[in-house]
């Protein structure tokens, strides 16, 4: 039984080499795709924070926008609400209708309409002081 063992130990030492080859060879094509993933993976990440620059960019000019419009409505409403305000301290519907470009009403008319500021769909038929109701 021995002598056959002989054979398979004089074969060890080349199949050992080739074994140690391939289990470098092994490790290094691990190695690589270890380094593969981790450079994919760092230039995913490199794309999301490129890609959310992008978004924040894009939402500050829209802000920018939104507050520019906000300040423009904001000057609209208190001009209206000036309006408003000569409006309810006229003395007479002449002199309202005067303030907003309304042309006044005439002798012998009886009512008129008059366009409310914040609701344009809204209408009022405003009589004359002293026209029957």
């Amino acid at each position: 039984m021995r002598d056959m063992a002989l054979p398979a130990r004089k074969e060890w030492p080349e199949d050992a080499k080739e074994t140690l080859v391939k289990a470098k060879r092994a490790r290094d094509a691990k190695r690589a795709a270890a380094l593969l993933w981790d450079v994919l993976i760092v230039a995913g990440l490199a794309v999301a924070y490129l890609w959310a620059l992008d978004c924040r960019s894009k939402a500050l000019s829209r802000l920018e926008r939104v507050a520019e419009r906000a300040t423009e409505l904001t000057r609209i409403c208190r001009e209206l609400q000036a309006e408003i305000a000569i409006l309810s301290s006229s003395a007479s519907l002449k002199e309202a209708a005067e303030s907003v470009g309304m042309r006044p009403p005439e002798e012998g008319e009886v009512d008129f309409l008059v366009v409310l500021p914040f609701e344009p769909e809204r209408r009022e038929e405003v009589r004359r002081e002293g026209s029957p109701p």
